[in-house]
């Protein structure tokens, strides 16, 4: 057995058996994408018929991760293989419908814990919070979590609160990637209580890109490119692209469904 202490928010853990099994611990986002893959394509490499991806550890994944996994079931499908995820998430499965691509796996769902499990004590329930933060990777995580605590104020369900953390991560992620100057290295984010919503805007100060521009995946496109869009579209009510000058702001609302 392998362990890979891959990041501060990541683990990895490699049994090598007929069957190996990629154990995954902690979370997975654009900062641990490419470890990811190097790791099950190490055991595509080896010719192994069946990999297991056990999730059971896992807190969270973006579409980076649901990327990486895509990548891997089909560079495996040809020789017959196949990826079968243990103790997927009820959100991974819904995630993988909406892409059209859950028959490229085998699937052992159970319901996890959400993060209304890990709502602070005393919410935060000022009416807006703003702050910048640094434009690095690292602080997805930092981000998520965030944005989770400040949702748990709200009447939201469980699946709200995991679809907003989701669409956070992904808006800001575009940010970091696209949002990058010379001068500035920072992206700012507001998150405000409306009377029926949460609404949350994440801008930075970079070239940007044209979202009419970036072609979501159709339902079943195993390529990758656009997807992180199409999950903020698929989980938020409202999804809006602001281009300032310079820079780009994404606005998400998410109403509240429960009273």
């Amino acid at each position: 057995m392998d362990i890979g202490k891959l990041s501060d928010d990541l683990e990895i853990l490699i049994h090598y058996s007929d069957e190996p099994t990629v154990a995954l611990r902690g979370e997975i986002d654009y900062n641990s994408m490419e470890r990811i893959r190097q790791a099950i394509s190490l055991l595509v490499g080896r010719g192994n018929g069946l990999i297991n991806i056990d999730l059971r550890g896992l807190e969270f994944m973006d579409s980076t991760g649901v990327s990486a996994l895509i990548e891997a079931a089909n560079a495996i499908a040809p020789s017959g293989g196949s990826l079968k995820l243990v103790t997927a998430s009820a959100q991974l499965a819904k995630i993988l419908s909406k892409c059209g691509v859950s028959g490229l796996f085998c699937c052992e769902q159970v319901d996890i814990a959400h993060a209304l499990s890990l709502c602070p004590a005393k919410p935060d329930s000022r009416d807006a919070i703003e702050f910048e933060l640094p434009s690095q990777p690292e602080m997805l995580s930092h981000i998520r979590k965030l944005a989770a605590e400040y949702a748990c104020s709200m009447p939201f369900t469980d699946e709200d609160i995991e679809d907003i953390k989701l669409a956070v991560g992904e808006a800001a992620t575009n940010a970091m990637r696209h949002g990058k100057s010379s001068d500035w290295h920072r992206i700012r984010i507001r998150m405000e209580r409306q009377p029926d919503a949460l609404r949350i805007c994440i801008a930075d100060k970079g070239n940007g890109f044209d979202p009419d521009l970036v072609c979501c995946p159709d339902i079943g496109n195993l390529c990758e490119g656009g997807r992180g869009i199409m999950f903020m579209k698929a989980l938020m009510d409202e999804v809006k692209f602001h281009c300032n000058e310079p820079g780009t702001c994404v606005e998400l609302v998410k109403r509240f469904r429960v009273s």
